[in-house]
């Protein structure tokens, strides 16, 4: 395999270092924000990165312009995968409608006072319920939101899944 191969190969599979690295921490520093270990987690990954590709692709190579043009790009490519992922992590920590449609599944049903008392946010639960029912994800009848889809709730369970394998399985999610 070549070394633009190697390298492609290495890049390929930052995401699965960083969830990874990511997994890791979220263990050790468990008494953090989630944000705040997701962070350190993707600056921790650089280190196994720069082993893999070193190892991988550098090593072998001589030092010149080509060979730091393309230490800059794999830099560039992991910053990039690194921060694409924060943002998904920061959205599923901080997305309440994911909550709100696994609650509603788990329960089959639910009443608007049901889910509100999930959150103590009325106006936050109402706005959300809202939005929900005109995506017609849910409907609302008889005084009971149930799903419409199973679109949304895969999805929730995609984010269930993720959160147990970096260790917040056991922490409540607001």
């Amino acid at each position: 395999m070549g070394t633009d191969m190697r390298m492609f190969v290495i890049l390929l599979f930052s995401p699965l270092v960083i969830v990874t690295v990511h997994a890791v921490c979220s263990r050790i520093y468990h008494d953090r924000l989630p944000q705040t270990v997701a962070v350190r987690a993707l600056i921790l990954g650089y280190l196994p990165m720069a082993v893999f590709l070193w190892k991988g692709v550098f090593r072998a190579l001589s030092c010149d312009t080509g060979a730091v043009v393309s230490i800059c790009y794999c830099f560039v490519v992991y910053t990039s995968c690194a921060y694409a992922y924060f943002h998904l992590f920061n959205m599923s920590e901080t997305a309440r409608r994911i909550r709100i449609i696994h609650e509603i599944h788990k329960a089959g049903s639910l009443q608007y006072n049901s889910i509100t008392a999930l959150y103590r946010t009325p106006d936050i639960i109402r706005l959300r319920l809202k939005r929900l029912v005109g995506m017609k994800r849910l409907t609302y009848r008889d005084g009971y939101y149930s799903l419409n889809d199973r679109l949304l709730y895969r999805t929730a369970l995609f984010i269930a899944l993720w959160r147990t394998l970096l260790g917040f399985s056991g922490r409540r999610v607001e």
